[in-house]
């Protein structure tokens, strides 16, 4: 007896597996700031940054979370490039990709003199540390392009749009713009002369920012990837 062959995929399976991929993105950039949240309130020490966490025992987190995120974007294709297209969905998770890896294993000061480090790199602390900040603005700002430009496009125009459409869109634009007045804020605090050690208005002011950045961009995803359709569905259980 043949084998039957097995069924093709149909652009609603590819549509699915888009979905989870945002969705998984999303999840991600959620939890990392949520786990640190939760951590540093139990211990009662929340870090300078997101990035600081990286020199204590959970460093591990934000590495494997990153690092995950990753694998996703380079796995993400979006839609198909258009001819007035300036980078396409492809090229971008790339390079938000490449940025995230950035973030993680080029790390910001103190993260070099770990007990288990395996290489001595403490001449290139300086250097390390600017590639990591402009990895993480690169991280950021990718993400902000997104949810401004990439996820609030449309087959359809916009006179037939349908509310639920208009009802994303407002919070793409939302959590874009909320990633570059996060990123803003942080260059003007850091240009700004402050005084003390903190140099900021409290101590931990830059984990805030950040986390507000992250989870903004964690919500543009997971709406992206249908979340809020599909929670519906379970609270109408329909």
């Amino acid at each position: 007896m043949a084998t039957p062959a097995p069924p093709s995929r149909t652009p609603e399976d590819h549509a699915a597996s888009y979905q989870g991929l945002r969705v998984a993105v999303g999840a991600l950039g959620f939890m990392i700031p949520a786990a640190f949240i939760v951590i540093g309130g139990l211990r009662g020490d929340i870090r300078p940054s997101i990035s600081a966490f990286y020199s204590t025992t959970f460093g591990d987190i934000l590495v494997g979370g990153l690092s995950a995120i990753a694998i996703f974007l380079f796995s993400y294709r979006g839609y198909t490039p258009q001819e007035d297209e300036i980078i396409s969905d492809l090229k971008l998770a790339r390079i938000t990709a490449i940025a995230a890896l950035g973030v993680a294993f080029l790390p910001t000061d103190g993260f070099l003199f770990r007990p288990d480090s395996i290489l001595d790199l403490r001449g290139w602390t300086d250097v390390v540390s600017i590639l990591h900040f402009l990895s993480a603005a690169t991280f950021l700002g990718c993400l902000g392009v997104f949810s401004l430009w990439k996820f609030t496009r449309s087959g359809t125009l916009r006179e037939d749009w349908s509310a639920e459409k208009v009802f994303r869109n407002r919070i793409y634009v939302s959590c874009g713009w909320t990633i570059f007045a996060s990123i803003g804020a942080i260059a003007l605090i850091k240009w700004l002369p402050f005084p003390g050690p903190d140099h900021g208005p409290f101590p931990d002011w830059l984990f805030w920012l950040e986390t507000l950045a992250v989870w903004a961009f964690a919500l543009s995803w997971l709406v992206k990837g249908e979340s809020l359709k599909l929670a519906r569905k379970m609270i109408s259980g329909r």
